[in-house]
């Protein structure tokens, strides 16, 4: 169903998410990833002041990118101080590029336009 939602444009509320078998620093961020509204972004490094470790940002989209539910756990409003989309690795395996684009899709299904790297 919040997939569906999700893919349709309509906000999506992320379910109650057991994360037990995520290591400590994965759990935090991806709380409060999970707590990032519909239709806005946050930089990686507003994540890390968030989780109480600012400077960290790295380390941030280190667990982002260990995500196992990146549409349940919004990855893709995480993004880069620039306000460029950062990374993105819930689409094809390797695929930088096409990850990418799926990251902007959803984005643009929120009414979220980032910008392009270099402008």
């Amino acid at each position: 169903m919040a997939i569906e939602a999700l893919l349709a444009g309509r906000p999506v509320v992320t379910p109650e998410l057991d994360l037990g078998d995520r290591p400590a620093w994965d759990r935090r961020v991806l709380h409060a990833v999970a707590a990032i509204p519909w239709g806005t972004t946050v930089s990686y490094g507003e994540i890390a002041r968030r989780v109480g470790s600012a400077g960290a940002a790295r380390a941030v989209g280190g667990a982002v990118g260990r995500n196992p539910i990146s549409l349940l756990v919004p990855c893709h409003r995480v993004i880069a101080a620039d306000g460029t989309l950062g990374g993105y690795g819930g689409g094809a395996w390797g695929d930088h590029s096409a990850n990418l684009e799926i990251k902007r899709d959803l984005l643009q299904r929120e009414g979220v336009t980032a910008r392009r790297r270099g402008r």
